[in-house]
């Protein structure tokens, strides 16, 4: 009797158990869909990101602030999309927010290179996801975390509004983030005033050796300008905008968006 009442009790726990963590489920889901449709006509006040680097400043003695502007899609000029798109992710109109093919090439080349730098595959969907929402790392957790919120936000968000979140949250350095924040901290003018070289080639370094590096080692407009990594970035910019203006715009209209690649 006593063995049949605890095999019951034990049951019930775990009864219990199970619908807790059920509504945790379903908790999560409706609050990051809730977020995710926010987000989609509102600008994101701060990210995880943000937070997270001003606790690293203080454990760290260190005053990190969060300097950041937001800019509407409409008064961000093209030549920033072209040079995000053309450096970061040049399948990003064509592909659902992974790119499979990247993926596997990245899963090959890690599996036999145990002791170098791992190779990434990041659509800026994933990045976009990533710094919205989440934290940086590399743990399956948060892989699996940002894959949901790259999924809701291709559904829910579309191209245009990805690219207009991307590049006002992204990390330029200590505490700075998106394009017209680091343009007038960089360039003390608004990211509309650069020239399209200036934006087009220190977007790029930015992205690539900018990301949280101390003030005095932001690159600079000459740092821009003799960048190795240059030339190869703006191959790809004047590909896409020879090879796929028709496509983009074609994709944005089937999305009832339009976006001007000039």
């Amino acid at each position: 009797m006593f063995f049949l009442k605890f095999i019951s009790a034990k049951g019930l726990n775990l009864f219990k158990l199970l619908k807790w963590i059920l509504w945790l489920f379903l908790g999560f889901i409706g609050i990051s869909v809730f977020t995710v449709v926010l987000y989609k006509f509102l600008p994101p006040p701060f990210t995880p990101v943000m937070v997270i680097r001003v606790f690293e400043g203080w454990f760290e003695g260190r005053n990190i602030g969060i300097e950041k502007d937001w800019v509407a899609y409409k008064d961000i000029s093209p030549n920033v999309f072209r040079a995000v798109i053309s450096g970061e992710d040049a399948k990003f109109m064509r592909h659902d927010g992974f790119d499979w093919n990247s993926i596997e090439n990245a899963k090959r080349y890690n599996e036999s290179h145990h002791n170098g730098k791992l190779r990434g595959a990041s659509t800026i969907s994933m990045q976009t996801a990533k710094n919205a929402f989440l934290w940086h790392g590399r743990n399956y957790f948060r892989k699996g975390l940002e894959a949901y919120f790259t999924f809701l936000i291709e559904k829910i968000w579309g191209k245009k509004r990805i690219l207009e979140v991307y590049v006002n949250i992204i990390e330029f350095g200590e505490g700075i983030y998106g394009v017209e924040a680091a343009s007038n901290h960089f360039f003390g003018k608004p990211a509309s005033s650069l020239t399209k070289r200036e934006q087009h080639f220190w977007l790029q370094y930015c992205l690539t050796h900018g990301d949280g590096l101390p003030g005095s080692l932001l690159p600079t407009s000459n740092d821009v300008l003799t960048s190795s990594r240059a030339g190869w970035v703006e191959l790809l910019y004047l590909n896409i905008k020879k090879n796929f203006k028709k496509k983009l715009k074609y994709y944005l209209h089937l999305q009832n968006a339009s976006i001007n690649f000039g």
